[in-house]
């Protein structure tokens, strides 16, 4: 990486996880309810460009929490790409990061592009690609380039993307300078092409080079699907040489050891700011289901998560939760409101609460005063499909209205697999299984808890049978 002239230095799949572990909501009774009314006052609505002005003061730092989900380079006509390592992905990121946040404003924005033209920019012979986990906002996109670069994003652009295409510095006859170019494409098609003149982060072809030197053990060859693999995108990716990934084991209802304690549970109520002490009422349902209710909310403990609900006048400010004070709260507060709760709901339990796992942003809306930030759990960059959200907040007017935790034990074995060709990698960990694979798991031991979580004694894996049709068409 250049800036202004000036070099830079920067310094599998997974598991395939097939049990989906669906949550189960408390109905309350008619007398709750009624002091659970969601409040009717007139809120001012606002979309999500309105909340992403400004970066926040305090020391939450959330660049973890947001990486591609494949990130592939192109060098020379070569594809090299990677998905299953946090941090590998996390230094591509990083790479292409200042140029990202540099080159996504609305100045730069050229217009609309084809599929056609679209494909063209990802055959030229230096490019690099991003598709993320899920469909991404672009002021979130450029939150994230501008946190792991340093530099100011512009919070004016808006749209969304899946995918990404940054194409390196070069000379362009018809603007007649240096021109940086980078097209994103949403989850319809539909795909934007970005033009910068005479950038100050100049991504050159030969820092491509030289990443895929420093990286090319880690790397994976793949192609594009093209005509060959039928995906929902011409340049959705495809490994075409075997990929490692952990061996994991996953454990459900997890939050039944949660419920059981009264000690974690008074823990979580404080998290909440729910008073143990001074509680409306509490009790147990023949679930095992554990409710609390004060006057500012309820939260209730359930044997696969935890939700808590604040009253039409309760509730906890933004402030209060990531101790920054500000008039105009930004996206970066209010993911960062998400990842400090979280953080206190896995200190308490992380035995019980995603254990080796991690969280990956993979939700983010805003309307009518309202804005939700969803995650997924996932173990090396890769998601772990539950079917639901790991973890959601709802926020209204900078308050914390809503929360929702879906609780699993995750156990990294500390042994790595290899699948075959992985040429229906993306759709598996999307929670669709392909034709011609048939997933096996030793699911006597999905409902096995250990309380001391012996590892040792754990020795499920899942493994994957591939076959290809008989027309020899890969199917995708």
């Amino acid at each position: 990486m250049k800036k202004n002239g000036t070099k830079k230095n920067t310094g599998i799949p997974a598991m395939i996880v097939t049990a989906v572990l669906f949550a189960v909501l408390l109905l309350l009774t008619g007398a709750l309810t009624t002091v659970f009314l969601a409040t009717s006052a007139e809120v001012d609505t606002f979309d999500l460009a309105q909340v992403t002005s400004g970066r926040d003061d305090g020391d939450i730092d959330i660049t973890g929490y947001f990486l591609p989900e494949f990130a592939g380079i192109t060098s020379g006509g070569e594809r090299w790409g990677i998905s299953a390592s946090a941090n590998i992905v996390g230094e591509l990121f990083r790479l292409a990061s200042p140029a990202i946040t540099e080159i996504l404003t609305p100045e730069c924005l050229a217009g609309e592009i084809d599929t056609a033209e679209w494909t063209a920019l990802a055959e030229e012979k230096y490019s690099v690609y991003l598709r993320f986990h899920e469909r991404t906002p672009l002021s979130a996109l450029t939150l994230f380039t501008g946190l792991y670069s340093g530099s100011e994003p512009d919070s004016g652009v808006t749209g969304y993307a899946s995918e990404l295409l940054l194409l390196p510095y070069g000379e362009s006859i018809e603007h007649k300078t240096g021109i940086m170019r980078a097209a994103v494409r949403d989850t319809d098609g539909t795909a934007h092409l970005y033009i910068k003149l005479r950038p100050d982060e100049m991504l050159t072809p030969e820092d491509l080079e030289q990443t895929v030197t420093s990286y090319r053990s880690s790397l994976g060859t793949f192609v594009f699907a093209g005509e060959d693999y039928s995906a929902a995108s011409p340049t959705e990716p495809v490994f075409v040489t075997p990929v490692e990934f952990r061996n994991i084991i996953i454990i459900g209802d997890t939050g039944t050891l949660l419920a059981e304690s009264d000690d974690e549970s008074e823990k979580l109520l404080r998290v909440f700011d729910i008073n143990p002490d001074k509680l409306l009422s509490s009790h147990t349902e023949s679930d095992g289901t554990r409710t609390f209710v004060d006057t500012q909310g309820m939260l209730s403990i359930r044997k696969d998560g935890i939700s808590y609900q604040s009253t039409s006048d309760g509730g906890i400010r933004l402030s209060d939760i990531t101790g920054v004070m500000t008039d105009d709260a930004s996206l970066h507060s209010y993911i960062g409101a998400a990842v400090v709760l979280w953080r206190e709901i896995h200190d308490i339990g992380e035995t019980y609460v995603g254990e080796d796992a991690s969280l990956q942003l993979s939700g983010i809306s805003a309307g009518e005063g309202v804005v939700k930030v969803s995650f997924a759990y996932a173990v090396d960059n890769l998601r772990i499909m539950t079917g639901i959200p790991a973890f959601t907040a709802v926020f209204e007017n900078g308050i914390l209205r809503s929360a929702e935790l879906h609780t699993i034990g995750v156990l990294n074995l500390g042994t790595r697999g290899q699948s075959a060709n992985e040429w229906w990698f993306f759709d598996t960990i999307s929670g669709i299984t392909p034709q011609n694979v048939t997933l096996v798991y030793r699911a006597e031991y999905a409902s096995l808890y250990s309380l001391d979580y012996d590892a040792d004694l754990v020795t499920a894996e899942w493994a994957a049978i591939t076959a290809q049709p008989e027309d020899g068409r890969r199917v995708h």
